[in-house]
């Protein structure tokens, strides 16, 4: 027996060729992706090429198929495609680890969050090899090895990555710094993710369009409209704010609809309030009390590890008053200025916000209460050199509310600090100041002297005093309040 034609060293050729392809084809991938990950993810990545081809010859092999030039080929084309899932998953831990959570959760929640959009890729890519499996005659039985390689390679390389990938990169992952950077430049999530509109500059219609619009590589999308109470009035096309009824009665699950209104709330009667009651929340924000002011100062400032004393707490909320987004502004600046040293004391606050912690109102008002003419003359000076930072208006307010709380304490039967504070609506640091005033004050002299404040309430506002100025109406006003 002779052979005519001998055909094995060009199909072994072939054969090698085609291997040579796959190592520099797998080559050229781990180098790409080590690149765009990173060392360490690119490896994790990486090690799913081998993994899937060989797993996918052993399969083939156990279905009785041969190691030939077909099986090589369809592994060359599924070779680009098999890394695919295990990128998807790779590249979103990263994201998430970038965003504060550890690896072991970040990539539990990347598999579980890709797992359908990981699935419904590979099957469309299966979708389009499927029907060369059915081809038929002698040369769809030679090419019914291709489809059902990649098949096996892709299907191999979704387990892989949904799978192997999570346990891996819960031991090995780290956040690449590119992910880092591509983090910080685009800032993050909130980007794509979060609109804020305003009641005068939009409809009903556009917000409900905008909150109909699914979120951006995020579980949530934020809608926030600020000053809704402009809404009540209708727009060009007839909707007003009633009509988002429909769409609160229907809400989008990933969209969170923040509806704002500012110094007025919305009508409980009306339907859209039930609705909003029965899908989502209602909230009030009050405003706070004075020492609830205090209070809520010492509480923003823990939660960036800061302290502050109760003297510097009060000053803040003399100066400011209780109007939450100017003390937040403020603090926020005391953060950054104090970021060392997170300690915040009176000179912080005379410094940087501009409260003197000597001549205030509050230490005039603590002057008045010992009966200290030497001290309440000192700070009156300081006013009359700086009008604008200290109205009289304001002060003699402030000295009227003292003494409206120092007759209320002498009304008391129970003393203790915690009643005090309750009855006074003060914090308890500040209740001995109260106690050792009302020694000097007694329940009738009080009466007497919020007369006195009535008085000059009237005339810090031109009312029967005519040619004084500020500072002798205070000087005046002090020293009726001591004799």
């Amino acid at each position: 027996i002779r052979f005519i034609l001998d055909n094995r060293n060009y199909i072994a050729k072939q054969v090698q060729s085609l291997q040579g392809n796959i190592l520099l084809a797998t080559l050229f991938v781990v180098i790409i992706t080590m690149l765009a990950l990173g060392i360490r993810s690119s490896l994790i990545v990486g090690s799913g090429i081998p993994i899937s081809i060989l797993v996918s010859l052993f399969i083939l092999y156990i279905a009785g198929y041969d190691y030939n030039f077909m099986v090589i080929f369809g592994i060359l084309v599924a070779l680009g495609m098999l890394i695919d899932g295990s990128l998807v998953v790779v590249e979103f831990a990263d994201r998430k680890m970038v965003e504060g959570l550890n690896k072991q959760d970040a990539y539990v929640y990347a598999a579980k969050r890709m797992f359908w959009p990981i699935v419904a890729s590979s099957a469309t890519t299966l979708a389009v090899f499927i029907p060369l499996y059915f081809w038929p005659g002698i040369s769809g039985q030679f090419m019914r090895v291709l489809p059902l390689t990649i098949f096996i390679v892709l299907l191999v390389a979704l387990f892989y990555s949904l799978l192997f990938v999570p346990v891996i990169g819960s031991v090995f992952g780290i956040a690449s710094s590119s992910s880092k950077e591509n983090f910080s430049s685009l800032g993050s999530e909130k980007d794509f993710n979060l609109n804020i509109v305003y009641g005068k500059d939009t409809t009903v219609a556009d917000i409900i369009s905008i909150s109909k619009q699914y979120p951006v590589m995020s579980e949530k999308k934020l809608v926030i409209v600020k000053e809704a109470q402009d809404l009540v009035k209708k727009d060009i096309d007839g909707n007003s704010f009633d009509d988002l009824i429909s769409y609160i009665n229907s809400p989008l699950n990933s969209t969170i609809l923040v509806l704002n209104f500012k110094h007025k709330s919305l009508d409980k009667r009306k339907a859209i309030y039930k609705a909003i009651l029965k899908n989502g929340l209602v909230f009030e924000s009050k405003k706070l009390y004075e020492n609830q002011a205090q209070d809520w100062i010492i509480s923003y400032l823990q939660s960036f590890d800061f302290t502050i004393d109760k003297k510097s707490s009060f000053l803040i909320t003399e100066l400011l008053g209780t109007d939450i987004n100017k003390i937040a502004n403020e603090l926020d600046k005391l953060i950054v200025l104090k970021s060392k040293v997170k300690t915040i004391n009176s000179d912080d606050v005379e410094k940087f916000i501009g409260i003197s912690k000597e001549f205030n109102v509050f230490e005039l008002r603590k002057a008045i209460g010992e009966k200290n003419l030497f001290k309440c003359m000192k700070i009156i000076d300081y006013f009359s050199k700086n009008p604008k930072s200290n109205p009289i208006v304001v002060i003699v307010s402030l000295i009227f509310d003292f003494f409206v709380k120092l007759f209320i304490y002498h009304s008391l039967s129970d003393k203790s600090d915690r009643s005090v504070a309750s009855a006074l609506k003060v914090n308890p640091y500040f209740v001995k100041d109260y106690s050792s005033s009302a020694k000097n004050y007694s329940m009738k002299s009080i009466s007497s002297k919020i007369s006195i404040l009535r008085e000059f309430d009237l005339k810090s506002k031109g009312l029967g005093a005519t040619n004084i100025t500020n500072s002798d109406l205070l000087k005046e006003l002090i020293f009726k309040l001591l004799h």
